[in-house]
């Protein structure tokens, strides 16, 4: 399957070498993609397997680092600091800032819209995440969490201020107050 950009570059944004380049190829293929060539007889598996896996990954990746860096700070905190770094916006963000959108392998009739598409960049991201953790995995290494612990830094430092307490808590604080 060949693409305008090379996975290479893409890798080397990534600061990961894959050593299975099909895994990588596999999370940047849109259902949309997928479908219009299984409708031809050709099968290019969806990155959705890959999103499912690379979500997990991440969330197990961030609540690791927080548990461990972040030690005297409460449960309560560490999961707004999660919720803030592994959503959807924080996602597309940097995905953005890799220009993922520009690799994404994607069907006709959604090129014009998608690369750009919060949702996609972030469930591509995603998707990225549960390829660098199969290729790992394949290694028998866990290079995978500093790559990706690298890949969020720029976002820990906002993470931590907006996770303070978002406005749902601050409310609720102040009504159990009295």
């Amino acid at each position: 399957m060949a693409i305008g950009k090379s996975l290479d570059e893409l890798a080397s944004k990534l600061r990961y070498k894959f050593n299975d380049t099909s895994l990588l190829e596999n999370a940047l293929t849109h259902s949309s993609y997928s479908n219009e060539y299984k409708n031809r007889g050709l099968y290019f598996p969806s990155n959705e397997r890959l999103e499912f896996l690379g979500d997990a990954v991440l969330e197990t990746v961030v609540s690791e680092y927080l548990y461990d860096n972040f030690k005297k700070v409460g449960e309560g905190k560490l999961t707004r600091i999660r919720q803030n770094l592994v959503c959807e916006k924080t996602l597309a963000r940097i995905a953005d800032s890799l220009s993922i959108g520009e690799y994404i392998h994607l069907g006709k009739g959604e090129e014009n819209e998608c690369r750009t598409r919060p949702k996609v960049l972030a469930d591509t991201l995603e998707a990225i995440f549960g390829a660098i953790y199969l290729d790992c995995r394949s290694n028998g290494t866990d290079a995978y969490k500093q790559t990706i612990i690298d890949l969020l830094s720029s976002e820990f430092n906002t993470a931590t201020q907006v996770g303070a307490a978002d406005y749902k808590t601050q409310l609720q604080q102040f009504v159990e107050k009295d």
